[in-house]
């Protein structure tokens, strides 16, 4: 079990494919993965947290502005256990936060050759092929798996909705478009230019999700207001009424089984000399 502290860097990626080869034949592994889709909406909101509270601020004094803007987005999720300090501190200060991108197709090209995937959490993949032709070759468990997943990368965008599936390339384009901001941020974090490709990447993604409820555009929009005030203040972000409740589909749970290494020995047996 390998939940929630890989992310997609070379030697954490090393360290999951180590994993896998201390997983005996017909082992279970149960790793996570981090959609860049349903972390875009987290993305946008660490752009706002650098406009809001510099680091040249404390730590505390950051601290207290990021909960004051995003309390009230973290309110409009059921479910949420986590408090605003321990989120804010977790998402928008942790300087290790943009490396947690590791993503479906990353762990299915470290594990595939070893593993079948059994199931996710949440279960976007359904399987209708007879199961007479599941067998030898045809059983292609993974490759279905990342096709149902680019399938419906668009529902990883917001927690509130589940829309049928869409073109696989268009939806190849909003991961493009998703890890292109993460970028983005990164390179601003460590200290080249002021933010201007982050506002850059998020209208070519909007550009690219016409077909999509308007309610996505309008918070992407909203956020795009908010990131060119020249005095941006938490007040106006928490009253953000379009962008304030939307939160992706961030982690996903995969399981996999360690497929069989059958070998067979030809010839006689060599003999164990006598003691």
């Amino acid at each position: 079990m390998c939940e929630n502290w890989l992310g997609d860097s070379d030697h954490e990626r090393g360290l999951l494919r180590k994993l896998g080869g201390l997983v005996a034949d017909g082992g279970l592994l149960a790793v996570t993965a981090v959609s860049p889709v349903g972390v875009l909406p987290n993305l946008l909101r660490r752009a706002l947290s650098n406009r809001l509270a510099p680091c040249t601020e404390s730590f505390a004094e950051r601290t207290a502005v990021l909960s004051k803007a995003f309390g009230p987005h973290l309110r409009t999720v059921e479910g949420m256990t986590r408090g605003v300090t321990d989120w804010v501190h977790d998402n928008m200060l942790n300087p290790a936060y943009l490396g947690v991108i590791l993503t479906v197709p990353m762990v299915l090209d470290d594990l595939g050759s070893s593993f079948d995937v059994l199931g996710s959490s949440p279960q976007f993949s359904q399987d209708w092929r007879w199961f007479k032709s599941l067998c030898g070759t045809n059983r292609e468990f993974n490759r279905h798996m990342l096709a149902e997943y680019h399938a419906n990368l668009h529902n990883f965008l917001d927690h509130r909705t589940q829309l049928p599936a869409r073109d696989a390339r268009r939806n190849a384009q909003l991961e493009t478009g998703a890890l292109a901001v993460a970028e983005s941020l990164r390179v601003w974090e460590a200290g080249e230019g002021d933010g201007e490709e982050v506002e850059l990447t998020v209208r070519k993604l909007i550009a690219g999700i016409s077909d999509l409820p308007t309610t996505y555009s309008a918070a992407l929009n909203e956020f795009l207001d908010a990131f060119a005030e020249p005095r941006l203040t938490p007040e106006t972000v928490a009253a953000m009424s379009h962008f304030g409740p939307l939160f992706g589909r961030e982690t996903l749970f995969l399981s996999f089984e360690k497929k069989w290494q059958v070998s067979f020995v030809c010839g006689p047996r060599a003999s164990r000399p006598l003691a």
